[in-house]
């Protein structure tokens, strides 16, 4: 497994912070393709050196962000979608 390749406190911090992000995300944080789409941001991250739990909290809930942007495009006053910039 990729994971394997990280030591102990490096995988246990990246499980924390795959919890900490997916859990605002509700029943939709348990579904395997949002937590995959995180975890393959952790594991990225981790390769180029972020292994400190408030690192790895980070790049998880900026993935998480990215998930919702996708999931629900913007709204002006109007009800309309914004423009995405």
């Amino acid at each position: 497994m990729i994971i394997d390749t990280f030591n102990e406190r490096i995988r246990a911090n990246m499980e924390v912070a795959l919890e900490r992000a997916c859990q605002p995300l509700g029943r939709g944080g348990t579904m395997h393709p949002c937590r995959q789409f995180v975890a393959l941001h952790l594991i990225s991250a981790a390769r180029e050196g972020a292994t400190t739990l408030a690192e790895l909290t980070e790049v998880a809930r900026a993935a998480t962000r990215k998930l919702r942007s996708r999931k629900r495009p913007r709204r002006d006053g109007d009800g309309a979608a914004a423009p995405q910039i």
